[in-house]
């Protein structure tokens, strides 16, 4: 995730709206093609030490086999109790980690390019897992959420009527890239084919209280995604503002940031009951 890229001006005030005088604050634009570089700091017996990774981007493959392995399990105590069967290891993060580091620096034994098999094991392990999981989780991380457009006061709820939102994303644990991505409206079909299609349930038997799994699936949300963006800003790819019309162009977008913006959007459809 180097700021390399071309910087690309955009408004980071989440309503966006150019009568406020507020100065655009220019961020750098993410470059699609280039892998995620992070700087970090460990402790060794007190001491501070600066640590470096590279890692490349991950496929929809390798993202939805993490999210295959750390599912939602929950069981039941008693009827009013449930208890959350979490994998708090990070062992998940760490083997996506293991396939995508390009670069370590900071450490006794690093990953480097060109390095042999043997090598490059070795340095694997001499990283704590607890580094790994935390420099995947921090480059993956996604906050998204729909903003007002213009200066127009709406006070009428609409729906069905083919509008569009503009919706800001932050990346990086820190927001370290923001993005803005207009989207059309779902339709009901195309929500009723989501709803279906993006939750798998299963119940593991076999012992006195079963287990219930709940499986998110990226594919989906990708595909809605793709149905409905009609522009996103922020990214570019070789150097130039991204094409959505270019299908390739499109297929570098994380699916983290997909799924992300979508569960923004469906969240206009629901109710804020107060509570």
């Amino acid at each position: 995730m180097s700021t390399d890229a071309v910087e690309t001006p955009v408004n980071t005030d989440p309503t966006n709206n150019p009568n406020d005088n507020l100065p655009d604050i220019v961020v750098p634009a993410l470059e699609l093609t280039e892998p995620f570089d992070r700087e970090a700091h460990g402790k060794v017996r007190g001491h501070k030490v600066r640590v470096f990774h590279r890692v490349g981007r991950p496929t929809l493959q390798l993202l939805q086999e993490r999210d295959d392995k750390q599912p939602y399990r929950s069981q039941m105590v008693t009827e009013d109790r449930e208890r959350l069967l979490a994998d708090v290891t990070g062992k998940a993060d760490a083997e996506l980690y293991d396939q995508l580091v390009l670069l370590t620096e900071g450490y006794k034994y690093n990953v480097s390019e060109g390095q042999g098999d043997s090598e490059r094991q070795q340095a694997l392990k001499a990283i704590p897992r607890a580094h790994k999981s935390d420099m995947m989780r921090a480059i993956l991380e996604v906050k998204s959420e729909v903003v007002p457009e213009g200066e127009e006061e709406i006070d009428t709820f609409v729906w069905g009527q083919g509008l569009s939102y503009r919706i800001r994303t932050e990346i990086g644990d820190q927001g370290q890239f923001v993005a803005y991505t207009t989207m059309n409206e779902p339709t009901n079909k195309q929500l009723d084919d989501y709803g279906v299609a993006s939750t798998d349930f299963e119940i593991e038997k076999g012992q006195r209280k079963p287990i219930t799994r709940v499986h998110a699936k990226l594919a989906p949300a990708v595909q809605l995604f793709d149905e409905l963006v009609v522009s996103i800003e922020g990214f570019t790819v070789n150097g130039q503002p991204i094409d959505i019309s270019d299908k390739r162009q499109l297929l570098l977008v994380d699916p983290y940031f997909k799924r992300s913006v979508l569960d923004a959007l469906m969240k206009e459809t629901r109710l804020d009951l107060g509570n």
